[in-house]
């Protein structure tokens, strides 16, 4: 069993870390063959280029036209009846931010107040974002860190029984319609005490 956790550990990680390398999706269109650029006569300043953020190249502004430009991660909202749990941004690879890798589970929430919850209270949890994810899954970050899934049942799930700290990771992905090329991603974490 312990060894099946390991594995599905690293399956987790491996997926975050590959997603974050893959860079051919389609609609990025950065990594395609260059193509020449048309000759730039004086002309009145394209909307479309002055609304870019900084940093971004032309092939990157236009793209950025074609479908909304989304700032930053979207984060769950975690809630255990009428008290919320706050969720804290982990690692993601997002839009233009690209890339980042974060300190994973108890670490990032480290200072962060405990929301206390009965045992076998309902655990919900809802992205209020569109598109929906492709595929959410929520682990268990144990003493040793390994990830174990936390199986949802219509978005959320059951607190423990036994009283203590539990801390979870939400991983959210979306991929393109076939499901080969990985378009965003994002983690967060979070925790309850069972009391």
């Amino acid at each position: 069993m312990k060894i099946y956790l390991k594995i599905l550990s690293m399956a987790l990680l491996m997926l975050m870390i590959s997603a974050c390398n893959q860079s051919n999706t389609a609609d990025n269109p950065v990594t395609k063959a260059p193509t020449a650029e048309p000759e730039l006569t004086a002309k009145p300043a394209d909307p479309i280029a002055s609304s870019k953020p900084e940093g971004t190249s032309a092939i990157q502004g236009t793209t950025q036209a074609d479908r909304a430009y989304r700032a930053k991660p979207p984060l769950p909202v975690i809630t255990a009846g009428a008290l919320e749990i706050p969720a804290v941004q982990s690692g993601y690879c997002w839009d233009y931010l690209g890339c980042l890798d974060t300190a994973i589970g108890k670490q990032l929430y480290h200072g962060q107040t405990l929301t206390v919850v009965q045992p076998g209270d309902r655990i919900d949890i809802v992205l209020n974002y569109e598109p929906q994810p492709s595929s959410v899954v929520v682990t268990a970050v144990e003493e040793d860190n390994p990830y174990i899934p936390v199986p949802l049942t219509e978005g959320g799930f059951t607190a423990p029984e036994e009283k203590g700290v539990y801390y979870y990771m939400y991983f959210a992905n979306w991929t393109t319609e076939d499901g080969i090329y990985t378009l965003n991603q994002t983690s967060a974490v979070f925790a309850v005490e069972v009391e």
